[in-house]
């Protein structure tokens, strides 16, 4: 007659120990993946706002990003943005989602701009 023993290693571990007739021993180890790949996402907070920031620009294309960035920043006219340009590294927009982000950065690198997103 075959006797079978569940035995507990861990968490994500279960053993299964099975006599058989002839008085041999057999081992199954079953591994619960799951387990920590559920662990290893519980970890990770998902990033939902990202910070888009310029970091420097292209020298020749100096104008084309002060005029760029003011369409881009609400209230802000040339000065300020030239300002703005020059004093980089310098937060562009803050707490954006991640399309909103992309689009931002997308827009600024056309014009010569060096971007970081957070």
């Amino acid at each position: 007659m075959e006797r079978v023993k569940e035995l507990s290693i861990n968490t994500n571990s279960t053993a299964l120990l099975m006599h058989l007739k002839n008085g041999c021993w057999l081992l199954f180890v079953v591994v619960s993946q799951q387990a920590d790949d559920e662990e290893e996402m519980a970890k990770k907070p998902i990033k939902s706002l990202f910070t888009v920031k310029l970091t420097k620009y292209d020298e020749t294309k100096k104008v084309a990003l002060i005029k760029e960035l003011k369409t881009v920043m609400e209230g802000m006219n040339l000065v300020q943005a030239k300002k703005f340009v020059e004093s980089a590294p310098q937060v562009v927009k803050a707490d954006i989602t991640k399309d909103e982000a992309e689009a931002l950065a997308e827009k600024l690198k056309a014009v010569g701009a060096v971007i970081d997103m957070d």
